[in-house]
């Protein structure tokens, strides 16, 4: 019985460490994807106005 208890512990602790590593992955993923997309359109938009000039 005291084994099942630790092993359900264990478990949990488990979960919450997936969960928080879910997390830092998606907050990653998702600041990643919007930094991406900034710099894309910042690019975009310096290419456009260097062509202007040329």
């Amino acid at each position: 019985m005291d084994n099942k208890h630790t092993s359900d512990n264990l478990t949990v602790d488990i979960d919450n460490k997936l969960i928080f590593v879910g997390k830092k992955l998606f907050l990653c993923f998702v600041g990643g994807n919007l930094y991406f997309q900034y710099n894309y359109s910042v690019v975009q938009v310096l290419s456009s106005s260097m062509l202007f000039w040329l």
